[in-house]
């Protein structure tokens, strides 16, 4: 059976990170492993990555507080073997075929960098669908990617190949995780697919660090923040 490393970054998760990884565990046709770095969390999110960690659900460890995109780069510097890898936020819920599908498009391109992301289905804090205009997605070209970044991080799945070639570097900035990698395949002239259809429903709240609903304008302006 194929297996996935999921990667997650906690930081003050305990509100809705039960569910997440309960709807991880159930992911159909996939051997499952799950990796998790907590950011410094406060609450009861060590608590309950113990609870799992115990049932040998999971595993996890600790670091110092470095924002979600440096907190993710340094899971993927920590990764264990696997034939995929997937990134995952704390707060989010897949669907049960939310890997297989990706699995599904990945499979036959493991001799170059290869990336999946699909759609994913905005919902409120109880997971109901909040209905918005949207706008339409697809693959960019490097040129293009280099402006705006349309692969949401915890849509996306990755095989090795595109993992050995991340690791090749650490960058000292990075604006985000997914942005970085999805460079990263398109630069090496990688295959990259876009899923029209959602596995995942991205949980929108008021700690959310990044949401789907965020305007570009708001987004890039507190990059830039961190810049200055």
């Amino acid at each position: 059976m194929t297996t996935i490393q999921v990667l997650m970054s906690t930081y003050n998760g305990e509100k809705y990170l039960r569910e997440q990884i309960e709807s991880i565990i159930n992911q159909r046709n996939i051997d499952i492993k799950i990796l998790v770095r907590d950011d410094g969390s406060t609450d009861g999110t060590l608590d309950i990555l113990e609870e799992y960690k115990r049932l040998g659900i999971l595993d996890y460890y600790t670091g110092p507080n470095l924002k979600p995109a440096m907190s993710f780069m340094d899971l993927i510097f920590n990764t264990t073997d696997a034939d995929y890898y997937a990134f995952c936020d704390q707060d989010d819920y897949w669907m049960p075929e939310k890997l297989i599908e990706a699995v599904k498009k990945l499979n036959g391109n493991n001799d170059k960098p290869s990336l999946y992301f699909s759609k994913a289905l905005l919902v409120d804090e109880r997971l109901k669908e909040i209905k918005h205009k949207g706008y339409p997605i697809r693959a960019y070209t490097f040129g293009e990617a280099l402006i705006k970044n349309n692969a949401t991080g915890c849509t996306m799945v990755f095989n090795k190949t595109l993992l050995s070639s991340v690791k090749k570097y650490q960058p000292k900035f990075i604006s985000m995780h997914d942005h970085w990698i999805y460079l990263v395949c398109l630069a090496l002239d990688g295959v990259v697919y876009y899923d029209t259809n959602s596995y995942i429903l991205y949980r929108q709240h008021s700690n959310n660090v990044v949401g789907g609903r965020r305007s570009i304008v708001e987004e890039y302006g507190n990059k830039f923040k961190m810049l200055v």
